[in-house]
């Protein structure tokens, strides 16, 4: 399986050199407003902003993912959780509850990164929305009505 090698990750091995300086192409575009399923460039600015994450605790951490370590020397268990979770998903993982890895298959050619689609194009493939307003007023939104056709027009 080849991956984009537009995402490089920085060898911690190098005095010099860390995650922190990894290459990450920009999106002028980019915002954390909801409508970006970026996860690995949100991850990313959060660890700019020196924000951080629990390391994961995988039973078994992918053979993609381990491959992309070992080309550039690096150690999965020695990357701050942050980097784990952006890695993780970069390579098209999530984790269950019981923390294994799951592959995510997109439809259409998208990509993990267009997964989010904003309220108006929900609603304008007859989509409907369920809000869940959290205690501090934080607003989102998810699927109460809406099967994987309509999903895929409204990406």
């Amino acid at each position: 399986m080849a991956f984009p090698s537009a995402r490089g990750l920085a060898s911690s091995t190098s005095s010099s050199f860390s995650y922190m300086d990894a290459a990450l192409p920009s999106n002028d575009s980019f915002a954390f407003d909801g409508t970006n399923s970026d996860l690995a460039q949100q991850l990313y600015y959060r660890a700019k902003a020196n924000e951080s994450m629990d390391k994961l605790l995988l039973r078994s951490v992918p053979d993609a993912v381990l491959s992309r370590l070992a080309d550039l020397g690096l150690d999965w268990s020695k990357l701050p959780g942050i980097a784990q979770h952006a890695l993780l998903w970069d390579s098209g993982f999530g984790f269950t509850s019981q923390n294994d890895a799951v592959q995510i298959w997109t439809l259409g050619g998208h990509s993990l990164t267009d997964l989010a689609v904003t309220l108006d194009e929900f609603h304008g493939v007859g989509c409907v929305d369920m809000n869940c307003t959290e205690p501090d007023g934080a607003v989102s939104y998810a699927s109460y009505q809406c099967n994987g056709a309509q999903m895929l027009k409204a990406a």
